[in-house]
């Protein structure tokens, strides 16, 4: 599984220039079985086979702009986790090619609650005596 991982990288030997720069869905299939791998297992291969490395870096932006707008409220932690756990686990295989993973975020950041920067400390008013 690792090897094949790796070996992923070798689907750009099998695909001609003109579809690398800008796409074709028919390509998956073949890279697929030239490479002996059940599927190509890397989301950011699979987006640039299907769209082209034009389409595959406006769609990278638009992405990175969508997920900080959604978590912009966070604390700093729950940003890493939720960067780490969504875009790095889901780049280890070609899910986030998909629609699914990304419907599931969005319903996440929507139903979880925001939780703002910096809690406020409220003083204790002072009292003068007379």
């Amino acid at each position: 599984s690792a090897q094949t991982r790796t070996n992923v990288f070798s689907a750009f030997n099998y695909i001609n220039n003109q579809d690398l720069w800008y796409g074709n869905a028919k390509n998956y299939v073949y890279v697929m079985n030239m490479l002996g791998a059940g599927g190509v297992e890397n989301s950011y291969i699979v987006i640039i086979i299907r769209h082209g490395i034009l389409l595959f870096v406006f769609i990278f932006i638009l992405y990175y702009f969508f997920i900080a707008k959604k978590i912009k409220n966070h604390l700093l932690f729950n940003k890493t986790i939720i960067f780490i756990s969504f875009i790095l686990v889901g780049s280890m295989n070609n899910s986030l090619a998909i629609v699914t993973p990304w419907s599931i975020f969005i319903i996440c950041v929507s139903v979880f609650p925001k939780q703002k920067k910096e809690t406020q400390k409220t003083k204790a008013p002072i009292y003068i005596s007379r």
